[in-house]
Formats: structure tokens, C-alpha cells, sequence
């Protein structure tokens, strides 16, 4: 049953990482013309947003990635902690901006 677990978690953290890629490729290098005029939204912002919403999936992906794959036994734990978990601090980092946006902007009304 674990394998089946730790399969289930390869699989799920490995679409979660592709996705994390494409969103920031676009991010970065996408341009700011709108998709959809009558959206009034570009592909740069809709990435962000969509980076934002998936923090919650990509955080427990990674915490199943970590806990099935006994990383906790190897030679340079801090390390590969560090590189599991990057695409969740990237997917935090733009919850946090929006937040703290959102935040700043009930404040400041």
C-alpha cells in the first residue's frame, strides 16, 4: 500500500512541478497584451493568480513527496529539502504578494 502512496505522490508532485514551470516561464517571460480585451487581463497576471491559488495543492504534493520518499535519511538532507520544496516557497511567495496586496489595500481605504 505505501508503494501504491508513494507512487500516487511521484506522479501528482511531478504535474504540480510542470505546472509551477510553465506558470513562472510565462510570468517571466510572457508579454502584458491582453488575452481578452473584454477580460481585461493579461496572461502575465493570470499566471500569477493561478501560481497563487495553487499554493495550497503544491504545499501538501510536496509534504506527501517528502514524507513517501524517506528523503530524511540522506547525505545532504538541507539540500534536496530545499530543492523539493522550491516550487511551494515560488507558489507562497505569490499568495503572499497577494495578500499582503489585498491586505494593504483595506488598510489604506
Amino acid at each position: 500500500m505505501t508503494k501504491y502512496f508513494r507512487i500516487t505522490s511521484n506522479v501528482v508532485y511531478s504535474i504540480g512541478v510542470a505546472c509551477v514551470l510553465i506558470l513562472v516561464a510565462i510570468s517571466l517571460f510572457g508579454s502584458e497584451e491582453l488575452a481578452n480585451p473584454t477580460a481585461m487581463v493579461s496572461m502575465k497576471y493570470s499566471a500569477w493568480v493561478c501560481l497563487a491559488v495553487g499554493m495550497t495543492p503544491m504545499i501538501i504534493s510536496t509534504v506527501a513527496f517528502y514524507a513517501f520518499n524517506n528523503f530524511k535519511n540522506s547525505k545532504h538532507k538541507v539540500k534536496k529539502f530545499m530543492l523539493i520544496f522550491l516550487p511551494s516557497f515560488i507558489c507562497l511567495g505569490f499568495f503572499v504578494f497577494f495578500a499582503g496586496g489585498a491586505v494593504l489595500h483595506l488598510l489604506t481605504r
